[in-house]
């Protein structure tokens, strides 16, 4: 198709209908999560959850231990140093295996994968610019492509005349 148009500008700047609907006056782009990241999240989500029951019921246990020894030991001691010492113990041991569990190097580790995934594709000349789009190209499910083997979009492709 080709062809000549005239167009008519009505406003411009803060007078435009853009501009209107977003105040700031600045074009935000929002990163969108990848199937990756919103997984990882998911994951990272559950770890915690795994994390903190265990260490609630490591510091339940620990407790328990510590009041049998308290109550069978012939001093009776509950409020001494040793005795509150021991329950130090307990709680410091929970909140060490609380943190040890909670997946900060996740992010990290999945990056460094996907760094070295893609030495592997340039390797077969492929070219990835965009970590992102390396992951995004693992949940496509259809690619589009006209008869000369052009990529193009899935509703681009329309028929005027025969």
């Amino acid at each position: 198709m080709s062809g000549f148009g005239k167009g008519l500008v009505c406003a411009v700047g803060e007078k435009t209908l853009w501009w209107s609907e977003n105040k700031s006056g600045t074009l935000s782009i929002g990163e969108e999560e990848t199937p990756l990241k919103k997984q990882l999240h998911i994951l990272a989500k559950r770890i915690s959850y795994i994390a903190y029951i265990a260490a609630a019921l490591i510091f339940f246990v620990l407790t328990l231990y510590w009041l049998i020894l308290i109550i069978f030991t012939p001093a009776n001691t509950l409020f001494s140093n040793d005795a509150l010492q021991g329950f130090l113990r307990c709680i410091m041991t929970a909140v060490a295996i609380l943190i040890a569990c909670i997946p900060e190097g996740l992010p990290l580790a999945i990056a460094i994968a996907t760094a070295l995934s893609t030495d592997k594709l340039i390797e077969q000349n492929l070219l990835i610019k965009n970590l992102g789009a390396l992951e995004n190209a693992g949940t496509i499910t259809d690619i589009v492509t006209s008869k000369t083997g052009t990529l193009t979009q899935g509703d681009g492709m329309k028929v005027h005349s025969i």
